[in-house]
């Protein structure tokens, strides 16, 4: 069974989830979240400052954009970031 979890990406309380310690691993390793261990197979998740999905396992962890980002203001910063990465290459 498919397990999804959704993080805004300020979040601060994180989301407790039961994980086992390898897909943890994956987990932090792939640098979307911050995986924290707590008492046995619990661990919380808390955003690490970028937005995106991931799914490792039978768990889907999504980070999502502040609510304060409209659709408008998110595709000119992808623009933005996409000029700025060529601009870098050259």
């Amino acid at each position: 069974m498919l397990h999804s979890v959704t993080l805004d990406e300020l979040d601060t309380a994180g989301c407790p989830v039961h994980l086992d310690s390898t897909v943890a691993g994956t987990l932090a390793a792939a640098g979307l979240v911050e995986v924290r261990p707590e008492t046995g197979s619990r661990y919380r998740l808390f955003p690490r400052g970028r937005v995106g999905a991931i799914r490792i396992g039978d768990i889907q962890v999504q980070v999502t954009p502040k609510e304060k980002v409209g659709l408008s203001r998110l595709l000119f910063l992808l623009g933005y970031a996409h000029d700025r990465a060529g601009a870098m290459r050259m």
